[in-house]
């Protein structure tokens, strides 16, 4: 694998894509049922060669639709609320290609050594469906796995979030899908059962002994709290401390003691009870932002 570092939709990004098949077009060429060349596959290849000699590439597409407006938007705040569910740190690379340089994609993020994902901000009708479903959404298949062939790492997690809704989080695995390719049922593109990941309803973060990633809480939070929701953002005493809800977690309150401003986290129990967990000061960068935003409450 190699990984270009560039900022996606730069003029470095459509240069690195020219002529290249990407994750996201790969449905143009296998249907992730059939295994059968899919019906736009000759129309997707005469594209990628005509790309190469185009002067006027890349011819972009037109406006934006509502839906990818807030699917852009909301991208960011995804990736933070994915950060501190799993507690990892997730890296944001440009464009990712084989050894070769053959094949491409465009992850929405490298975690740590072994795995990436990719983030969808759906319509709420879109969101109940593939909870409704439960695993990896056909429209996706080509492109997690294709991600997970091209960077050749160990798992892939699709991750798609609707603001009130529950969030799913499937988890593409290379272990199965090479079984599933010495059996000749799927191979790469085949289907991932909603058990390899599976989606979750809660977002209780998987590291030892329970902590959370408290960077990206704080981030989270005060990203829900300057969208200024009603309902989601309180203030127990203006100016000293405030918070906001996080959806299926609990709460966090920015609280000033001492001339420090520190983070108390709230974690939601049966029967609608709160259990205060920690206090965490603040790196400066944040403890500026948080005193700011105690400010405006």
């Amino acid at each position: 694998m190699q990984i270009h570092e560039c900022d996606q939709l730069s003029d470095s990004w459509w240069t690195l894509r020219r002529g290249v098949p990407t994750a996201s077009e790969f449905s143009s060429i296998l249907t992730p049922k059939t295994m059968k060349l899919s019906a736009g596959a000759m129309t997707y290849t005469c594209k990628l060669i005509g790309d190469t000699f185009d002067p006027r590439y890349p011819r972009k597409d037109g406006p934006a639709t509502a839906a990818m407006r807030d699917g852009t938007e909301m991208e960011p705040f995804s990736r933070r609320w994915y950060e501190f569910e799993r507690n990892v740190t997730v890296r944001q690379v440009g464009f990712v290609t084989t050894d070769d340089g053959r094949f491409g994609c465009s992850p929405d993020g490298l975690v740590g050594s072994e795995g990436g994902i990719q983030l969808k901000n759906p319509q709420p009708h879109v969101q109940v469906r593939y909870l409704l479903e439960g695993g990896l959404p056909d429209e996706h298949k080509c492109q997690v796995h294709g991600e997970l062939a091209v960077s050749g790492r160990e798992w892939w997690d699709f991750v798609s979030h609707c603001e009130g809704l529950p969030p799913l989080i499937v988890r593409g695995a290379a272990r199965r899908l090479h079984r599933q390719a010495a059996r000749g049922d799927g191979g790469v593109l085949g289907a991932v059962p909603a058990r390899e990941g599976g989606h979750r309803r809660d977002a209780r973060p998987e590291s030892g002994g329970g902590r959370v990633n408290v960077l990206a809480l704080a981030d989270l939070a005060l990203s829900e709290i300057a969208k200024r929701r009603k309902g989601h953002v309180y203030a127990s005493r203006p100016g000293i401390a405030g918070g906001c809800l996080v959806p299926n977690y609990g709460a966090v309150m920015f609280r000033r003691v001492g001339g420090r401003v520190v983070l108390e986290i709230w974690r939601s129990r049966p029967k609608g009870a709160m259990k205060k967990e920690e206090a965490e000061p603040l790196p400066p960068d944040l403890e500026r932002r948080a005193a700011e935003m105690l400010d405006t409450l």
